[in-house]
């Protein structure tokens, strides 16, 4: 293969890497407001409702403003863990990576077993390029939930952007495997498989190539032909050397 097709195919590879967006979760639903005038309730609902309209901004100040309220009636339900899933997705939206890590960190501190908090810091350390940390996240997320597909198809576009192919192609067939037809799933799979080609994995190809130079080493030195010597008691050349 010609070194401009070669590059031909990296810069392929790299465009689709940066078309391939992990997804990050977010809930939109709404709660039961018990007691009739629990503040912290009212913002989360009205927060839901901006992150529905796509208003991120307003969601993220009424989130903010739900965590600030007395938490207690939420804290007794869901409902405080939904803040934070919603605050996270809020702020990624907005591209306020820190700002979601460290809601995330904030709520996994209190949740710590939430498969989507976990999927979301996991998103977050991608797009902040952490990506063996991002990877420890989804891994976290799958080991609760091993048909968490969204887990398992960011799982495969951070392999897949650490050019760990292999690896990549099998997490999206995962994916796959929980939700036959999914379009993110099988794009990622087929993206992967082309990337990690019909080729030999380079550490066999290293060993084989020096296989073969080795070989050929004892090729040379035991089958060569000899180089010619002369005769005992012949000299070479044409003749007697004369002294000057």
């Amino acid at each position: 293969m010609k070194f401009k097709d070669i590059m031909g195919i990296l810069a392929l590879v790299s465009l689709l890497a940066l078309l391939a967006v992990p997804a990050a979760a977010a809930n939109t639903v709404t709660v039961t407001n018990n007691t009739g005038n629990d503040t912290a309730t009212k913002f989360y609902n009205e927060g839901v409702t901006a992150l529905s309209a796509s208003d991120y901004r307003a969601a993220l100040n009424l989130f903010d403003q739900a965590l600030s309220s007395d938490t207690t009636v939420i804290g007794k339900s869901d409902v405080l863990l939904y803040v934070y899933q919603d605050k996270t997705y809020a702020q990624i939206q907005l591209s306020d990576y820190p700002g979601a890590l460290e809601t995330t960190t904030a709520g996994l501190a209190l949740f710590g077993n939430d498969e989507k908090l976990l999927n979301n810091q996991g998103f977050v350390f991608y797009k902040l390029g952490r990506y063996q940390e991002a990877l420890g996240s989804y891994n976290k997320a799958i080991g609760i939930d091993q048909n968490y597909t969204t887990a398992l198809i960011n799982k495969g576009d951070v392999l897949y952007t650490m050019a760990r192919y292999q690896e990549s192609v099998d997490a999206y067939k995962l994916a796959l495997s929980t939700d036959p037809g999914n379009t993110d799933a099988t794009a990622g799979l087929a993206r992967a498989e082309q990337a990690a080609g019909p080729g030999l994995p380079v550490v066999p190809l290293l060993v084989l190539v020096v296989v073969i130079v080795a070989a050929g080493a004892v090729w040379y030195f035991r089958f060569r032909k000899p180089a010619e010597v002369p005769a005992t008691g012949e000299k070479k050349g044409k003749g007697p050397s004369k002294k000057k």
